[in-house]
């Protein structure tokens, strides 16, 4: 729970038959704003599942399964790496313009996690070895599971003065960047992964894996698919069929959506943070947020900034919300199922999808294999780039004056 700088809570609240919640307004303070903008999330469980309702006091088996959840949070703020069973280093030359093998393993394994420290032939070449894409394969597949930039993958286009705070790390030290996925990977033949350089560029790059055996397998293979456009306005006043929103993943079978890095070029001097993100599960329209700051669990043209939500850059002119903005959320602790389709979108825009603003994603999550076609939905490859970003001062009143690059 927390309010940085909207008031959240992840506590889960059981229930069997029905809920009803009340806030109470602040009588001594009749002028505060109150009850504009709130969200419930909700998981039912399968028939037949126990549940015991909500009370406080806690008992103490609730306390003990308090602190388990508590101690586990704390070690992902940590992100050190897992113990596990084995450990295998891998060492490639990345030659220019070349698709390289990083490793090929078989049998019956979950990977932990997955560090990458990316050696460039020099200091110039380091931003072309991160646009190098990353290609996960499950199982013999020929169409990757895993399509990504190195930088994105760790949501780390480029130097930020932020890091991810769970799961993911990337940073550059040194001339050097070190990457760390702590996702669970798991496959039972094989797992392969290519890193394709269409660059001119050279360099070395070093992956360690910590690995477990696979011990039950649901059959969920982990997924990423990075995508971007260049977004045309869409001035309809009503936005019932989502068209024209931002898509970030498309996905058929049955799975779980573990979250996404997003990235948004604001061109313009004017808050773009109202679009509301969507997801269809099923075929059908399941949730409708409030706006993207309210998504990543913030309010009133802020982000939030907690251990699931937060922006590793934002607003990257300092001034009118233009530039760049860089933001992740993770659903770990309010999980989003589907039994054969997923679709996420987000509007760009005030008033749904009134601007024409540069967005781009990267989708983390789960599914049964076979997966759609990546190339399909591939989108534009965008290279953000802070050095390339310049802006006008504003001639007009903000609320019509533009970013020029």
């Amino acid at each position: 729970v927390g309010d940085t700088p909207a008031g959240y809570s992840y506590f889960p609240l059981p229930f069997e038959k029905s809920a009803r919640i009340e806030i109470k307004k602040d009588l001594n303070n009749p002028e505060a704003r109150f009850g504009l903008y709130w969200q419930v999330e909700y998981l039912r469980a399968e028939s037949g599942v126990e549940v015991k309702s909500f009370s406080l006091p806690l008992t103490r088996r609730e306390k003990q399964a308090l602190d388990r959840l508590l101690n586990f949070l704390k070690n992902l703020q940590t992100l050190s790496p897992p113990r596990t069973e084995q450990e295998k280093v891998f060492e490639k030359k990345i030659p220019p313009n070349r698709k390289i093998e990083l490793f090929n393993l078989t049998g019956s394994w979950v990977i932990r996690s997955f560090e990458l420290e990316l050696e460039p032939e020099n200091k110039q070449a380091l931003s072309s070895l991160l646009s190098c894409r990353l290609l996960g394969y499950w199982e013999g597949e020929d169409k990757p599971s895993i399509s990504s930039r190195l930088g994105y993958f760790f949501a780390q286009p480029f130097s930020t003065p932020r890091l991810p705070r769970i799961l993911l790390q990337g940073e550059i030290r040194s001339g050097r960047f070190l990457g760390k996925a702590f996702f669970p990977m798991p496959f039972s033949r094989s797992a392969r992964f290519e890193l394709e350089n269409s660059s001119q560029a050279g360099g070395r790059i070093q992956l360690k894996l910590g690995l477990d055996s696979l011990r039950e397998d649901s059959g969920w293979r982990f997924h990423t698919l990075e995508r971007a456009e260049r977004l045309k306005p869409d001035f309809s006043k009503k936005n019932l069929s989502h068209r024209s929103d931002y898509l970030v993943v498309s996905a058929q079978g049955e799975g779980r959506f573990l979250g996404l890095f997003l990235w948004v070029l604001n061109r313009y001097f004017i808050w773009w943070g109202e679009g509301d993100e969507s997801f269809f599960l099923d075929g059908n329209l399941v949730w409708q947020g409030t706006g993207t700051e309210d998504y990543f669990d913030g309010s009133y043209k802020r982000f939030g900034n907690n251990l699931f939500a937060h922006s590793l850059l934002e607003n990257s002119l300092g001034k009118g919300y233009a530039g760049i903005s860089l933001l992740v959320r993770f659903h770990l602790l309010d999980p989003v199922y589907f039994q054969q389709s997923l679709e996420m979108k987000f509007e760009h825009g005030r008033w749904a999808n009134d601007l024409d603003n540069w967005y781009g994603s990267v989708a983390y999550w789960y599914q049964r294999e076979p997966h759609l076609d990546f190339s399909q939905m591939s989108g534009e490859e965008i290279e953000l780039s802070l050095s390339l970003i310049h802006i006008s001062e504003p001639t007009r009143p903000l609320y019509i004056s533009y970013a020029v690059f």
